[in-house]
Formats: C-alpha cells, sequence, structure tokens
C-alpha cells in the first residue's frame, strides 16, 4: 500500500511519471482493476490488516480516540490482524515501516501478533534527522517495543528496507517455517522532494 496515491499514477495503469521497479512487479505479478480505498491511511491499513471493514476494526478515522468504538484510534481486539492469525499458524510474523494503528504500547504492532518489528508508530515522520539545519523533534523509531532515534545522515527509507532485510535473513537462518513479512513504506506520494536522490531519478 502506498499512502495517498492515486491508482493511476504508477506506469503499469497508465502514468505519464516512469515507475520502472513498480511495473516490473504488476507485469509479474497479478493486477487488480476493481478495488476501493478507504480515502485516507490509517482507515485504509486497518482494513488491509483485518480483512474488516475499518469502522468494525475501530479505526474509522486516524489513530485519534474520537470516543465511538468504530472511531476509537486503535484495532479492537475483537479484530485479528493477518499476523495474528498467520501466527497462530505457524509462520514466522515481520514488519518494516509504518504502523499508524494505535499509539498506546498495547496496540503497537508486537503486541498484534508481529514477532519482529522495525518502523514508526504515528502516521508521519521525517526522513532525515534535520539536526543542524532546523528545529525539529528527533525521529523516533521502535524496534521490538524499545525506542531508538534516526542518527544524523541516516535515511528513513533505507533503514525501514534494511531492516527488512535483516529480518529475512535473520529468518532464513534461525528457521525454515514459513513467513509473512508486512512492508510498510511511507508518504511518498506525499514527500516527493524528501527523496534521497534527485526527483528526475528513475527509482521506484
Amino acid at each position: 500500500m502506498v499512502d495517498d496515491m492515486g491508482f493511476s499514477d504508477i506506469g503499469s495503469y497508465g502514468s505519464e511519471i516512469q515507475t520502472p521497479f513498480l511495473d516490473k512487479l504488476a507485469f509479474e505479478g497479478i493486477r487488480l482493476r476493481e478495488f476501493y480505498n478507504n480515502s485516507i491511511c490509517a482507515p485504509t491499513r486497518a482494513s488491509l490488516i483485518t480483512g474488516q471493514y475499518q469502522h468494525r476494526a475501530g479505526v474509522g478515522y486516524f489513530d485519534i480516540n474520537l470516543g465511538l468504538p468504530a472511531y476509537q484510534g486503535f484495532l479492537n481486539k475483537e479484530s485479528l490482524t493477518l499476523a495474528e492469525v498467520l501466527k497462530q499458524n505457524g509462520y514466522s510474523t515481520l514488519m518494516s515501516g509504518k504502523w499508524h494503528l494505535g499509539k498506546d504500547s498495547s496496540a503497537w504492532p508486537n503486541q498484534r501478533g508481529f514477532e519482529q518489528f522495525y518502523g514508526f508508530i504515528p502516521g508521519a515522520s521525517n526522513y532525515f534527522d534535520i539536526g543542524e539545519y532546523g528545529k525539529a523533534d528527533p525521529v523516533i523509531l521502535i524496534r521490538n517495543n524499545k525506542k531508538e532515534q534516526l542518527k544524523p545522515g541516516e535515511y528513513l527509507t533505507n533503514k525501514i528496507t534494511d531492516n527488512a532485510l535483516q529480518f529475512l535473513d535473520e529468518q532464513t537462518k534461525r528457521t525454515n517455517r514459513f513467513y509473512f513479512t508486512w512492508l510498510s513504506m511511507h508518504r511518498t506520494g506525499h514527500y516527493k522532494l524528501c527523496r534521497k536522490t534527485s526527483p528526475n531519478t528513475k527509482a521506484i
């Protein structure tokens, strides 16, 4: 899932924007021709990870509790995540990236079926540590329920990808279990100018 990107914003669906890697995935995989989204990212994530309507899962809006069960801002216990179901059936469950399905630590990925998690909990984060270039909060990341910070010079998208690859590498060395990996990338549709390379580079 890509945050807030139109279905025709990649080459395989007719865009003039060149997206060679996504096009390769599309042409060698399955392309959906009829589908729905929930207009904003958190409810769409809730539907994807539970297989339910977002209101039934408790995330009818963002991760803000509006005082109603359908708008409590985190996944309810009645809505099992894909990770919880697969873990119960012997899979290793791994996640790297953006969560945005509950701010309280009781709702974080490791408490909702993921054995390994690296990423950030809220709906947005800087790609870089701003450091000496301005005033901004540090980029707070979570590794299996423990907080750490993005270091100066590190790029968030690379860290998310590198940790997903590390999880997979550790998985193949430790066990022969089937695995489920949820790689949830971050805000590319919003902040193209935060890319590490030139906006004209064919990078996606």
